[in-house]
């Protein structure tokens, strides 16, 4: 992957040392190993501008880069470039004001602070073991459209923050067994295979967890899986409120479903009474419904991962994975810490707690 603070992955929204740029590259290189089955590494970092960030939040950026790339299996990471382009004049160096000043060593070739930043880290990860394969408590299976991405990234983010790590996975393939499975802003006329989709409904009757967030995807059989009767759809219909277990969330859905239980147990409903969260129960697992893309949500919305700033969306995944997030030896109630763990050879573990946030974060 090429993760800069970039428009591609939408992590050129916010300060790029701040929660979604920060964990955006982990979470887009985890999508690629997933839906491709091959091992994954940041390729090329930068920062494209001084005018984006001082030389100290590039140093910043690349610290938290590099240990995020070991304590989630990505197998390496490579920052671009050596040298500053500030004084060539060929193409296409003359062609922007972009990319002239990525250089861990300045005009004078002499270290900038993301250099001294690169040694330090390397200096470290020598003292320290190697992480191996990261445990992860869910599956994303990602629904057919062209979205995919930031739908894997925002889940993957969340989840994170939520206290539970996912494995990303295309919804064409069978799925492996899992505890949890997510299907993260449902949308379009055909957005999943029906063999893939009886074959994971199996698994909730044996015992898994499902849990589906709504963007106006046709499902069939939908009162028998979710407990629910459809009453019709409005489309970029009015904002609403939901009051969760947790508290309050506003969104603007693009389709607003208006459903009735038949069976489910509404776990939380708007201002009209129109219910927004559910649980059904389906053999001996559960199957858990939202009203709204809240993964498409946070993911457009600028600040989408900071609660302070926004809504607190993360907490809706603690709402659903609620045994996902007790698999970590350890748990925390502050988003912007992630925490990654390995098996060893030998039977313990290898924790590893990451600030993903732009400020110091207590021991707690």
């Amino acid at each position: 992957t090429h993760p800069y603070p970039s428009p591609t992955i939408r992590g050129d929204v916010e300060p790029f040392t701040g929660m979604r740029t920060t964990m955006l590259p982990t979470a887009q290189s985890e999508f690629y190993a997933g839906i491709s089955g091959k091992p994954c590494m940041i390729q090329e970092q930068g920062t494209f501008s001084s005018s984006l960030g001082s030389r100290q939040m590039a140093a910043d950026f690349l610290r938290i880069n590099v240990l995020s790339a070991w304590a989630n299996g990505l197998t390496g990471y490579l920052w671009w470039c050596g040298m500053e382009h500030l004084k060539l004049t060929q193409s296409p160096y003359c062609w922007s004001l972009m990319e002239r000043q990525l250089g861990l060593l300045d005009v004078n070739r002499q270290p900038k602070p993301v250099a001294l930043a690169m040694k330090d880290v390397s200096s470290l990860l020598d003292r320290l073991p190697a992480f191996g394969s990261k445990e992860t408590q869910a599956i994303v299976l990602l629904p057919h459209d062209s979205e995919k991405q930031n739908k894997a990234t925002s889940c993957a983010m969340l989840a994170k923050q939520a206290g539970f790590n996912v494995l990303i996975r295309n919804s064409e393939e069978l799925p492996e067994d899992a505890p949890l499975y997510i299907i993260p802003s449902i949308s379009g006329w055909a957005p999943l295979n029906s063999n893939p989709w009886n074959h994971l409904l199996a698994k909730v009757r044996q015992g898994a967890d499902l849990y589906v967030s709504f963007d106006g995807g046709s499902m069939t059989e939908f009162e028998e899986v979710f407990g629910l009767e459809s009453r019709g759809m409005v489309k970029n219909g009015p904002s609403h409120t939901a009051q969760f277990p947790f508290g309050a969330i506003a969104y603007t859905p693009s389709f607003d479903m208006h459903v009735t239980s038949v069976g489910a147990q509404v776990l939380a409903a708007n201002e009209e009474g129109n219910p927004v969260f559910t649980r059904n129960r389906y053999g001996r697992g559960n199957i858990y419904f939202l009203g709204f893309p809240v993964e498409q949500v946070a993911s457009m919305q600028t600040y989408g991962f900071c609660p302070e700033k926004t809504q607190p969306y993360y907490r809706i995944y603690q709402c659903f994975a609620e045994s996902a997030s007790k698999a970590s030896l350890i748990c925390t109630e502050n988003p912007y810490l992630g925490v990654t763990q390995s098996r060893q050879a030998d039977g313990s573990y290898l924790v590893a707690v990451l600030n993903y946030g732009d400020q110091p974060a207590p021991y707690d």
